[in-house]
């Protein structure tokens, strides 16, 4: 009957390893995920940023631009420039 509760134990040991072993490469795997989401949601926040940033620096520019434009050309030609441009056509 020893032998046989000797057995039994030495199965649940082996058991006990192998759920713990599990767990353990479970929690390692489940760090390793989380910090390269973390990294990618960083990444991917200072990209927008950027995008953003150099978004409003285009419209700056073409903002000044036509600012430039209207203030270097006479009544006549933006006139003709904006009926040109904004004029129904059926």
């Amino acid at each position: 009957m020893t032998e046989l509760y000797t057995w039994l134990a030495g199965a649940g040991a082996v058991l006990i390893a192998i759920v713990g072993a599990w767990w353990s490469g479970h929690s390692k795997g489940k760090s390793v995920a989380e910090s390269k989401a973390t990294e990618d949601k960083a990444a991917a926040s200072v990209a927008a940023a950027q995008a953003v940033t150099e978004r409003q620096s285009t419209v700056v520019k073409e903002a000044s631009n036509a600012e430039q434009k209207v203030a270097n050309s006479s009544d006549a030609d933006v006139d003709n420039e904006l009926l040109g441009k904004y004029t129904r056509k059926s």
